[in-house]
């Protein structure tokens, strides 16, 4: 088994800041990830923050369309 290093406090927040944006503010966290900010590590966990937000958005739409097709086809038989 690999040991797993523990993220940094400063990458944790950027990583919680960035889902929070992505689900509340996303134009805004577009703007501050497209700036000419430096590559740094709180900028790089904000985007994997959006990153999960939206991987999350979209599993939960994808369950929902499931739901809605098993629905429509009891609702035929």
């Amino acid at each position: 088994m690999e040991d797993e290093q523990q993220p940094s406090p400063h990458y944790l927040k950027g990583f919680n800041n960035g889902y929070l944006l992505a689900q509340y503010e996303p134009e805004l966290l577009n703007n501050l990830l497209a700036s000419p900010n430096p590559e740094n590590e709180y900028m790089q966990a904000m985007a994997h923050g959006k990153n999960q937000f939206e991987q999350e958005k979209l599993v939960a739409e994808m369950k929902q369309i499931r739901e809605k097709q098993k629905h429509n086809l009891r609702r035929k038989r």
